[in-house]
């Protein structure tokens, strides 16, 4: 049976997260960067038959992410490399050349309904906040001031 990932990436330069949310079965899937055999677990996960992907923004920086992720890169060059798409504007097919990296996730559809962000906003939110909640944790101030 085909299921479908609400899936999104969050980068610090000492974390990075990956975290989807089956729409079928409300079942979860979360994995950091530094936790052991993370990179195995997430090829394991994103490379399982059936699966269809969607996220917003995803093919021009998660889907990135997730590729530097397989390929075994540490959390400061995954955020290195996120910074590098977002502030230098980098494009997607570019960022794969120049940090010869290859696409992990091949079933994949993005979201890109401008009229609708706040709404995504909030659905990400929803689904990855206990998943964020341990990453705001590890910054130097408190995430609930």
């Amino acid at each position: 049976m085909m299921s479908t990932w609400v899936f999104d990436t969050e980068t610090l330069p000492n974390r990075t997260l990956f975290s989807a949310k089956c729409v079928e079965t409300k079942e979860r899937f979360d994995i950091w960067r530094h936790e052991e055999n993370s990179v195995g677990t997430l090829l394991n996960f994103i490379s399982t038959e059936n699966k269809t992907f969607v996220g917003f923004n995803s093919i021009y920086f998660d889907s990135v992410i997730v590729s530097a992720f397989c390929a075994g890169r540490k959390e400061i060059e995954i955020k290195r490399i996120a910074d590098d798409l977002i502030v230098n504007r980098t494009p997607y097919w570019e960022a794969y050349k120049k940090y010869l990296l290859r696409k992990y996730i091949k079933g994949m559809i993005q979201l890109l309904f401008i009229g609708v962000t706040y709404f995504l906003g909030a659905m990400v939110i929803f689904i990855f906040l206990p998943s964020m909640e341990g990453m705001c944790s590890t910054l130097p101030y408190s995430s609930r001031s």
